[in-house]
């Protein structure tokens, strides 16, 4: 029915419906990933697929395309807040280190989440460990120097000098 369908939008109607009859469905989760993807092959910017697949990946444990699932929603939903961005990058990097093994992504995904909100303890030092553990010295302290600018604290400011120094 799907295939014999030539208007995009009625296939992605017909997914969609099938893709409701799955959801939240132990055990179905084979069935619900084909049809998630199926929608991206017909409209590959649809975040609300994508969206829905993060999980389904991470049950599947089908970990490349987890990280690759996450990116598309993360440069397709403009919209996103922060917060919820701050949480898919952390996300994305630890399954990067821990189930990849792929510390450099990993670390320039903390880079991003860093972006995000530098103020932000944790995310400063998983991206210092991190540094340490892929060996990108020079990108960490690039990314400090950056930060700089955005500090307008002077204390602030000095204690950001010495972490560059160390």
């Amino acid at each position: 029915l799907v295939k014999e369908e030539e208007d995009d939008a009625i296939k992605v109607h017909i997914l969609l419906t099938m893709a409701d009859q799955f959801m939240d469905k132990e055990g179905e989760e084979r069935h619900l990933a084909k049809i998630l993807e199926q929608i991206l092959e017909v409209q590959p910017d649809s975040i609300d697929a994508a969206r829905s697949l993060v999980p389904v990946y991470r049950t599947l444990g089908k970990w490349d395309n987890l990280v690759e699932t996450m990116e598309l929603v993360l440069a397709g939903d403009p919209d996103l807040e922060d917060e919820a961005r701050l949480a898919l990058l952390l996300d994305k990097a630890q399954v990067q280190e821990d189930r990849l093994r792929q510390l450099d992504e990993a670390f320039f995904t903390y880079v991003q989440a860093y972006q995000v909100d530098w103020r932000d303890s944790e995310v400063h030092r998983e991206l210092e460990r991190l540094a340490e553990a892929s060996g990108n010295w020079d990108s960490y302290v690039s990314v400090l120097e950056q930060t700089l600018e955005l500090i307008e604290d002077e204390d602030y400011k000095v204690q950001y000098l010495i972490r560059i120094a160390e």
